[in-house]
């Protein structure tokens, strides 16, 4: 759940957060659904004030046609806010579970189109992650996720009430029923990281931080919680502090956007360098055997028609690919003891999935060679930034945080409660030294 804009760094290691924006909430299902007009509109007004009356009328009247007309009318005014286009695309995803079934799909498109155009839009910033997440939400994709509780129906009303004054800007009526949901289900983290944000944003920031560090208490990975902590810690001015959280954010669940894009601000924003970069991780998979009892690969590789002007990364997805095809189909080629590589038949089903990947991985590196990783000729930005963290002993945490699939997501949680110190060391020496 979206809950407020990000902040934005100042120079040096001062951090200066701007006045977060409030964002759409989720609301209780009615009955019967409202049928809303997505192509509503109101006359020309304010762009700010527009987003502000939409979300009284969103949260507080429950009246969504006429919050629709006012969110509609001003990204119409203000098509390159982010912080309004925002608001409508929250409102869309919202929307999308309260009217009728066929309704449905349309605000869901809806809302993935005002995403999309704020990733484009600013793709490094804070609410570009935020609105790739949203993405994800979308897609239901999301690989892992945050610890959940049943809280008693007193519990949960007294969350709804405090989520609609959120969402309408009352912050300090919020808290008082965010306490109420807290002391109803006190082993729900959610409810005290939204307890604490509404705290954060009547600028309380001492009170926020204990709130925080309860949520965090109770589920120590809550992305969330230590994102929104960070927050908190630079406006109490510690830069140090803000770095850490935002690590134990991504580490939480390390296809976090708004995780990620936030400590690349801080942390350039800081001083620090920045080396993480995307890849597209090429599918590889193993089906069903045949009958005849041989292993069924499928690889999804897209070769470039000019061979010659492939890049070095493009080269090495090729080797990771047909690395890893092979390992799923029983061999791996390894030294043997004259020097000269040799195939070994393994049993890939006995292999786990960091075991697979690994193999793959080294095969890619092979095929990379030190000498000319960071060619300008032939650059290879990820598998440069995977031989670095090989270099560095932590390839393992490397593929975890930057490579992570459906089946390395089972395996995550156990790695990261075991490694999380040599992930938090990771990210501070190599990815934002």
């Amino acid at each position: 759940m979206l809950r407020r804009a990000i902040p934005i760094l100042a120079v040096l290691a001062v951090l200066l957060v701007a006045a977060p924006a409030v964002v759409a909430k989720r609301v209780k299902n009615s009955e019967p659904p409202p049928k809303v007009d997505a192509a509503a509109k109101v006359e020309p007004a304010d762009p700010a004030e527009l987003a502000r009356q939409a979300g009284d009328l969103f949260h507080l009247k429950k009246d969504y046609n006429g919050a629709l007309a006012k969110y509609n009318q001003a990204v119409e005014l203000a098509p390159k806010d982010g912080g309004i286009r925002m608001q409508r695309a929250n409102f869309f995803e919202i929307v999308s579970d309260l009217v009728i079934p066929k309704e449905k799909q349309k605000f869901r498109d809806l809302a993935r189109d005002d995403y999309r155009q704020i990733a484009a839009d600013d793709p490094d910033s804070i609410r570009g992650g935020i609105a790739r997440d949203g993405l994800v939400r979308l897609a239901g994709t999301r690989l892992i996720e945050e610890k959940r509780v049943m809280c008693p129906a007193e519990a949960n009303a007294a969350h709804e009430r405090a989520e609609s004054l959120y969402g309408a800007g009352k912050f300090a009526e919020a808290a008082a029923e965010y306490e109420k949901s807290t002391t109803g289900c006190p082993e729900s983290p959610g409810y005290w990281v939204a307890y604490a944000d509404a705290y954060y944003l009547l600028q309380q920031y001492d009170k926020a931080k204990e709130l925080f560090t309860r949520a965090l208490t109770i589920d120590p990975w809550s992305r969330a919680g230590h994102r929104f902590l960070a927050d908190t810690e630079a406006k109490l001015g510690d830069g140090e502090a803000v770095i850490h959280q935002l690590e134990l954010a991504v580490i939480s669940d390390p296809v976090y956007e708004a995780g990620w894009s936030a400590l690349r601000t801080y942390a350039t924003g800081m001083g620090r360098k920045w080396n993480r970069v995307y890849g597209a991780k090429t599918p590889v998979t193993r089906k069903p055997d045949g009958a005849d009892g041989k292993q069924n690969v499928s690889i999804s590789l897209n070769l470039p028609q000019d061979s010659e002007n492939q890049s070095r990364d493009e080269l090495c997805w090729m080797m990771y690919a047909l690395t890893k095809a092979s390992v799923l189909g029983g061999t791996v080629l390894d030294d043997d003891a004259s020097g000269e590589l040799a195939e070994r038949k393994v049993d890939p089903k006995s292999m786990s999935a960091l075991e697979i990947e690994r193999v793959s991985v080294k095969g890619a590196l092979l095929s990379l060679g030190e000498a000319d990783a960071d060619s300008k000729e032939m650059p290879a930005v990820f598998w440069a930034m995977m031989a670095r963290a090989e270099n560095a002993a932590f390839l393992d945490e490397a593929i975890f945080l930057h490579m992570l699939d459906a089946p390395l997501a089972a395996e995550y949680p156990a790695f990261r409660d075991k490694n999380a110190e040599r992930l938090v060391t990771y990210l501070d020496t190599v990815v934002v030294p």
